[in-house]
């Protein structure tokens, strides 16, 4: 590549990685990915680890294709560089994510604006086009009420460049395969690819949009056991853990690992980094599931017998001498799962861990958020281990460290007994590092029961921080579905920590409506409520029932379908019973629910809203609140705004807000 299109890779294997602006070059990163994903395929291949089926995503297609024979890997490379090439030829655009199925959205946003949809994932899309015409339709309300972020990466206007790619196709096509030696995915259709990758389908790949649904179910169809993830990240695997047809069956493998989180790109290439640990343990997992035939292949010439395989120490090794009491870690296979004394210790664990997140075998340092788990999986895991064992662990607390070393201490029998009873009662610290003269704050769990979304914003209010949720085990607000009961409860575990007030009390989405209540009750009682906090949640008026209000009634009802049905960005995800069960009971209470007035000041903090309409909501709030009411816009959407990098903002105004009162 480096004599034929002057691009150098060399700097992708180097010993120290190449500085940032290398990899903002449309032609080194879509050069580059494809490189590495067709060399970890070569590499696979050598060691007699045959794929049965090929689908991969936008430049992952090439590599695919590639890796079936469609393509010699020189005429596909040469192919990518001149699609990598003509998109930085062209006018920049921009690209959001939309959670919502492509027919709502498309149906939503018309046509005839230059925005067009670039990937149909399960639950999201991603539209591209011209940044005006990006920036027009973001402005407009088509979106209103969708969750819409926007990517950091920019997509660009292809057409014109796209001759250029076809004439390479038809070169290409000398070396091309008559069709797929492997069964491959074709992006465009979602369905098996035949005899019809010609020029003018790679010459329109960049164009036509990428059906990842029907990709991810054709797939599915198939029953396998092993999804194996080339590259990095593990965007593919979560296509296929989001859409309606997955099961906890397989096993999934990213190969490098989940890319991002707090690792910089110099800790990922450094020798023992994230990115070199990601990639023992892929080739670990697969050694365990029977890919090594390369090992009993590897014998030099003059060796009469083949080796004898054995199993050596893992990797990491223990740190501790052998003579050491404390047991050295090892990894754990998933296996049937017995009442005796050691099925209910780490064993358990163990196969609650791997049927949660699809994996055959765990080890002490696996990090459960670089596997693809999620907030919601975290509280499924959590709720089947206090099933199993009786032991209550804190969501909170697991996910400061979410490894499966974690869980054993947060859920072994040396667990302390002060988690369990501040979760039977409710409380779970989010930050009790107390401030100066600061009165602690109490943010009610959100409608799934759980206080996760908090974790990022309880350290930065420089206060003693609460989640306020039900009590363990209690699947509903209450026997009878009433806020009024829910509150109750949060009245009582509040009292528990400060029995006196004055208190201040939040909660996002439905969390801010029984935060609502919570200070009602806690008024009625004769205590002080000082200061309330709607975070993108809020009582549409007094005296009324909720489910009274249209936006908020229609509101609820579609989010309620999705998770009912499993579809959508959240309905996808939510496939424990026990959440579902609560989801369903909190909402149901919620449009039955009618909040009276209270006395205490309030700040509230909602997205996608102007200023004319913080001031119709601010005018709309002061009927529920005596007090100082404070609306201003968040950043974000509803879904992120409580996370980076848009929770420091609504930190510091919260902050503010609670210095003046």
């Amino acid at each position: 590549m480096s004599v034929a299109h002057d691009v150098d890779l060399g700097p992708l294997v180097a010993a120290a990685p190449p500085p940032a602006e290398w990899f903002r070059s449309t032609v080194h990163q879509q050069v580059g990915l494809f490189a590495l994903g067709w060399a970890l395929g070569e590499q696979l291949r050598d060691w007699n680890v045959r794929p049965s089926v090929l689908f991969g995503n936008s430049i992952g297609e090439y590599v695919a294709a590639t890796l079936a024979g469609v393509w010699a890997p020189t005429d596909a490379a040469s192919l990518v560089h001149t699609r990598a090439s003509a998109m930085a030829a062209s006018a920049p655009g921009r690209m959001i994510a939309v959670s919502a199925p492509a027919a709502e959205v498309l149906d939503r946003i018309g046509s005839g604006h230059g925005v067009t949809l670039a990937i149909d994932g399960p639950g999201q899309v991603v539209l591209s086009g011209p940044a005006a015409a990006v920036e027009a339709l973001l402005a407009g309300t088509a979106l209103t009420g969708l969750d819409v972020r926007v990517l950091p990466s920019s997509t660009r206007s292809t057409r014109p460049p796209c001759a250029r790619r076809r004439i390479a196709a038809r070169r290409g096509r000398r070396h091309a395969a008559a069709r797929p030696k492997v069964r491959l995915i074709a992006n465009e259709t979602g369905t098996w690819a035949g005899e019809d990758l010609g020029p003018g389908y790679w010459a329109g790949q960049l164009l036509a949009p990428v059906r990842l649904t029907g990709g991810a179910a054709t797939v599915l169809a198939e029953d396998l056991t092993v999804f194996l993830e080339l590259g990095p990240g593990t965007s593919m695997l979560g296509t296929l853990r989001k859409h309606p047809d997955w099961s906890a069956g397989p096993t999934t493998i990213a190969l490098l690992g989940k890319s991002g989180g707090d690792s910089t790109d110099d800790d990922r290439h450094r020798p023992g980094g994230p990115g070199e640990k990601a990639l023992l343990s892929a080739v670990g997992a697969l050694w365990a599931l029977g890919a090594d035939e390369a090992l009993t292949g590897l014998v030099a010439a003059d060796e009469p017998e083949p080796p004898v395989l054995c199993s050596l120490p893992p990797h990491p090794f223990a740190d501790t001498s052998p003579d050491d009491e404390t047991p050295a870690h090892r990894p754990v296979t998933a296996g049937p799962v017995t009442r005796s004394a050691a099925a209910t210790g780490r064993a358990l664990l163990a196969e609650l861990w791997c049927a949660t997140l699809g994996v055959s075998s765990v080890d002490e340092e696996d990090d459960f958020f670089e596997l693809g788990g999620e907030s919601l999986m975290v509280v499924s895991l959590l709720g089947r281990v206090r099933d199993r064992t009786g032991q209550a662990v804190s969501p909170v607390e697991f996910a400061a460290g979410p490894t499966f070393g974690t869980l054993v201490r947060l859920a072994g029998p040396a667990a302390g007994s002060a988690v369990e009873q501040r979760l039977a009662a409710g409380i779970v610290p989010l930050h009790d590092d107390p401030a100066p003269e600061g009165r602690p704050v109490f943010l009610v769990a959100d409608a799934f029961g759980t206080v996760l979304p908090y974790r990022e914003l309880a350290p930065l209010l420089d206060r003693p921080v609460y989640g306020v949720a039900p009590a363990a085990g209690d699947p509903a607000p209450g026997p009878r579905g009433r806020i009024e009961r829910l509150a109750a409860e949060h009245v009582a575990a509040i009292r528990s920590v400060d029995p006196d007030g004055p208190y201040t009390l939040g909660g996002w989405s439905f969390g801010a409506v029984v935060a609502h209540e919570v200070a009602r009750q806690l008024e009625a009682a004769g205590a002080v409520v000082d200061h309330l906090i709607g975070l993108d949640g809020f009582p549409p008026a007094a005296n009324r029932p909720i489910g009274a209000d249209p936006g908020y009634l229609a509101g609820s009802l579609r989010v309620l379908g999705t998770v009912v049905l499993g579809s959508g960005p959240q309905g996808s995800r939510v496939r424990d019973r026990v959440l579902r069960t609560r989801f369903t009971a909190n909402v149901t209470a919620l449009l039955r629910y009618r909040p009276r007035p209270v006395r205490c000041a309030a700040t509230v903090f909602l997205v996608d809203t102007g200023d004319p309409a913080l001031g119709r909501i601010r005018h709309k709030l002061a009927g529920s609140y005596s007090g100082e009411v404070s609306a201003h816009r968040a950043v974000g959407d509803h879904w992120s705004m409580l996370t980076a990098p848009h929770v420091s903002g609504l930190a510091a105004t919260l902050r503010a807000r609670l210095t003046d009162r």
